[in-house]
């Protein structure tokens, strides 16, 4: 089930278009940093335009992080969602990293992970930075779908 991005299955044509949109991004993003008086929710839908509403919601309500469950106990992994000012700073460059066009950093594992969305389908991926092309693996098919493989938060049971 886990589907794996690389270079070798594009082609030329695909791999430039790719870079256009990537290239969008990048100018979306210093356009909104010109913006201090945008909010950072609106800097977050202008540079993205096309995240779902079920991050939106998410991100207006973190940063938060919480860790994965196996089975009904709280497992090993972490994720720490992003804030949107970090959402809009850690993105990776899409020149040096073209595999992941049209991929947003959301989050990360507390290790070098990276927590991605697709803005096309709103599936969740997990990455590797600095070999992205050799770890990209899918997590989830939505926010949702992530959202119920994490255990509760607990500081809402006490608030």
């Amino acid at each position: 089930m886990n589907e794996r991005v690389g270079p070798g299955g594009r082609h030329r044509r695909g791999h430039r278009e790719k870079r256009l949109h990537a290239s969008d991004a990048c100018a979306r993003k210093r356009f909104v940093r010109q913006r201090p008086e945008m909010s950072d929710s609106e800097r977050l839908r202008t540079a993205f335009p096309d995240l779902p509403d079920a991050y939106l919601r998410a991100v207006a309500a973190g940063p938060w992080e919480r860790d994965f469950l196996d089975g009904d106990e709280r497992g090993f992994y972490t994720f720490i969602l992003f804030s949107e000012d970090e959402v809009l700073e850690y993105q990776p460059d899409p020149d040096q990293y073209v595999e992941l066009a049209g991929l947003v950093a959301i989050g990360g594992d507390g290790g070098g992970g990276t927590y991605l969305l697709r803005t096309s389908d709103g599936s969740i991926w997990s990455a590797d930075l600095i070999s992205p092309e050799d770890s990209l693996e899918r997590v989830a098919g939505s926010i949702d779908e992530l959202l119920g493989m994490l255990a509760p938060d607990e500081g809402a049971d006490s608030a």
